[in-house]
């Protein structure tokens, strides 16, 4: 377990991790932690520890952030915590931040709409 993580706050991010991500999405949450710990990613935590995101710096431009993960726990979605996560990543990046986006509801996304 990555040292630089303290173990409760590891606990805390690795139940919000499996709550949010199907298995086929993850990978190994040890070594997600090791790789903070070497500072290969950055985890953020939400105040109250209700959400995180890890980020990355992506290789070939070396401009960029990567937000890799981003999850509130379930009882606290749909409060404003994933939004304050979201710009404190953005604004503390200090750099352009590239994400993708999945609608976990199974709906298909279209073109936004010309209103």
């Amino acid at each position: 377990m990555a040292s630089s993580v303290r173990a409760r706050t590891a606990r805390e991010v690795r139940l919000i991790y499996e709550a949010s991500f199907p298995p086929e999405q993850r990978v190994p949450f040890v070594a997600l932690m090791n790789s903070v710990a070497s500072g290969e990613r950055t985890l953020w935590l939400s105040e109250g520890n209700h959400g995180f995101a890890l980020t990355k710096g992506l290789e070939t431009t070396g401009h960029e952030v990567l937000l890799e993960y981003l999850a509130v726990k379930p009882e606290w979605r749909s409060r404003g915590v994933g939004s304050l996560l979201l710009h404190d990543v953005y604004a503390g990046g200090g750099r352009p931040l590239v994400f993708e986006v999945e609608d976990v509801g199974g709906h298909v996304m279209g073109p936004p709409s010309a209103n």
